[in-house]
């Protein structure tokens, strides 16, 4: 990655491209897009994620990723949109994601996340579309969520509602 110092949009989707994301890439301070979708990706996501300050959109969708979601969010952010469905990540979901007041898509579904949705999700005020369906999370959806999407600001949420209790969802799976 040398001489990628001031790289701002990192956009490889679809290239089938295997392997360990290169951890190099995790230390980019001027990435604002990492968009590495639709490949074969494995490993963890570096948690060295949070070097990436001015970083606003996360796509890893669509890989063969694992471990959990690195809890470093309170450390980034400018992040508008997490895109990490269609991975193996599991674990909790991080409860700093609620520090990302400007994310507007937050999409965690078709993983093996467990646990329960943070009840300080409320406070992401931007949110518009929250999909988390396909997943081992339980529990209720909070109340502030649904208080969002009844003041029209949150636009989808699909969940599965035979185990996450939700009664705003749009999609339940």
């Amino acid at each position: 990655m040398a001489g990628l110092s001031s790289l701002q949009f990192l956009k490889l989707n679809d290239n089938d491209l295997s392997e360990h994301i290169p951890f190099e890439i995790f230390r980019l301070r001027t990435m604002v897009e990492l968009r590495l979708s639709k490949n074969r990706l494995t490993g963890t996501i570096a948690p060295e994620i949070e070097s990436c300050q001015n970083i606003h959109i996360i796509a890893l969708d669509n890989n063969e990723l694992h471990g959990p979601l690195p809890d470093v969010f309170d450390d980034i952010h400018k992040v508008k949109e997490v895109r990490v469905q269609g991975n193996n990540l599991s674990g909790s979901i991080p409860s700093t994601l609620h520090t990302l007041t400007g994310l507007t898509r937050l999409l965690l579904d078709h993983n093996n996340f467990d646990g329960s949705i943070p009840i300080n999700f409320e406070e992401m005020t931007s949110l518009l579309e929250f999909r988390a369906y396909d997943t081992d999370l339980t529990g209720s959806l909070p109340q502030g969520v649904c208080d969002l999407k009844k003041a029209h600001d949150l636009e989808f949420i699909a969940l599965d509602c035979d185990k996450v209790n939700c009664d705003c969802c749009d999609q339940c799976l």
